[in-house]
């Protein structure tokens, strides 16, 4: 992995981790200010708007990341057109929302739902124009608007809880304003781009197409197979227990801060690499560092488990400490997912990640339907982290075939001098840059 791969890397774990940093702040706001049953209701209505976008955009940031990052589409026009898109497939998502709000959380009255749908409108906004910049391989730009979203968001549910009015319908508003603003950045420095237009409005649509109805189902049976658990949780225990089953999800996923950052900067420098010794090789090092970094947080994480949630939430909250621990397996396993899954989608080859998940999402269900009742958020940890352990599995078992070779030591920790040393000038030309 070269000096630039590794800007990459440093500059998306800088902006993940404040940017994190902000969100579970906001969140945490909202979870004690709320109290259990109302915070519950909300990361519902949230969920909701999730699947809308997840279901309606055909994987159109994806496909957009790719197009861009290959040069087969001008940056002007893909970012034009998938403003075009996205407005179509926002109008396709209001019955979506509906259905779905209807089913997941049946207490959502018709103002609630309108909340719901411009959430997921804004999503579906924000999420293209983001794709395009990512693809331009901007990512100390995409960075730094993430963290102005984040912080404002933060700003704004400290702001609301100060004056009084801070409730789930206004929250998903503020939700909604700052995706706004971060699509409106992006889409105003995208549009002051010159590079020339190449296919135009019908052949920007055919190869997003090719590429985006395929990574939509990649996005969408993830999406699903992360947020199963909540949705049997809320059928048999309801919004209580999904409150303190989602704060324990909310900080145990902070530990995927470092796969994250190198999955995402695969999927944008990778495209061009074909299969072989070459990606393969890289594969190895990305998922050795991927795995044990996550090995140091997880085994933190795990041992302050009680001092975190005694410092960040109410009590009524502090039921999730056990899940917690029990999600550390399951997002171990999910390190060695988020590189080998961006392989497979920088390759050109996203509708294997919808088998693999697909294998991953009936796991969960069925382990889920069999515990939750039962066990409870507890049940649902177990579960989700089953799943993930079997995701991985599958995932190591495929690159012979689409990567062109088995992984090699990955299980070998990493030379820390060579990381370091690595880092140190990954940083300095971050900051030359």
């Amino acid at each position: 992995m070269g000096d630039r791969f590794s800007v990459g890397v440093v500059a998306n774990f800088l902006g993940a981790g404040l940017s994190g940093v902000f969100l579970l702040g906001a969140n945490i706001y909202l979870a004690n200010h709320l109290g259990a049953e109302r915070y519950g209701h909300f990361v519902l209505c949230q969920l909701v708007a999730m699947l809308a976008y997840s279901f309606v955009t055909l994987g159109w940031q994806a496909a957009t990341i790719n197009l861009v990052s290959n040069k087969s589409v001008g940056v002007l026009e893909a970012s034009l057109y998938t403003l075009v898109h996205s407005a179509v497939f926002g109008l396709v998502c209001l019955p979506a929302v509906w259905l779905l709000a209807r089913f997941i959380v049946p207490s959502a009255f018709g103002d609630e739902r309108w909340l719901i749908l411009g959430l997921a409108v804004s999503l579906v906004f924000c999420k293209i124009q983001v794709g395009v910049t990512l693809g331009r391989s901007l990512f100390r730009l995409a960075t730094l608007v993430s963290l102005a979203k984040f912080f404002l968001l933060f700003v704004l549910i400290l702001a609301a809880k100060h004056a009084g009015k801070l409730t789930p319908q206004s929250a998903l508003i503020l939700f909604a304003v700052v995706e706004v603003f971060e699509c409106l950045f992006h889409l105003g420095f995208n549009l002051t781009s010159r590079q020339p237009s190449i296919t135009g409005f019908p052949g920007f649509t055919r190869l997003a197409f090719s590429y985006g109805v395929r990574a939509q189902l990649a996005s969408l049976t993830s999406m699903l197979n992360y947020r199963a658990d909540i949705i049997i949780i809320n059928l048999f225990h309801g919004p209580q227990m999904v409150a303190y089953y989602k704060v324990a999800v909310d900080l145990a996923e902070k530990m995927w801060i470092i796969p994250m950052s190198i999955g995402k900067t695969i999927f944008s420098k990778s495209t061009t690499l074909g299969k072989g010794e070459k990606v393969v090789a890289q594969a190895t090092k990305a998922v050795q560092l991927s795995f044990y970094s996550t090995v140091l947080i997880a085994g933190g994480g795990v041992l302050a488990a009680s001092i975190l949630f005694h410092l960040l939430y109410k009590e009524e909250y502090h039921a999730g400490i056990p899940c917690f621990r029990l999600l550390a397996i399951g997002i171990l396993a999910g390190s060695i997912v988020k590189i080998i899954s961006n392989y497979i989608s920088a390759l050109g080859r996203p509708e294997i990640n919808s088998l693999h998940t697909g294998i991953s999402l009936v796991v969960n269900i069925a382990v889920n339907l069999l515990l939750i009742p039962s066990f409870g958020a507890i049940g649902a940890a177990v579960g989700t982290s089953v799943a993930y352990v079997v995701l991985s599995l599958v995932k190591l078992n495929s690159t012979k075939r689409y990567l062109g070779g088995v992984l090699g030591s990955w299980w070998i920790p990493p030379d820390l001098q060579k990381i370091r040393l690595r880092l140190s000038n990954a940083l300095f030309g971050l900051v030359r840059k």
